[in-house]
């Protein structure tokens, strides 16, 4: 995990960028992002398999997201 952020938006389509097809604005929100710096959930923990830039999180580990993070 390498930041928490709100999102302000749906994420939309942009065409001009063959790289990032889709661009979503976000506020980071720093207080849980340095809680979870100090105190990092492992992949184990979070059931994931191979790793990817962004992956979406299971259910089950979103509880421990949060409270890692304060939230």
């Amino acid at each position: 995990m390498a930041a928490v952020a709100e999102v302000d938006s749906k994420p939309r389509e942009d065409p001009d960028d063959p790289e990032f097809g889709y661009r979503v604005e976000a506020t980071l929100l720093p207080e849980p992002t340095d809680a979870l710096y100090g105190s990092p959930v492992g992949r184990d923990e979070m059931e994931l398999g191979q790793v990817r830039s962004v992956q979406k999180v299971k259910p089950g580990a979103l509880k421990i997201l949060l409270e890692r993070a304060g939230l």
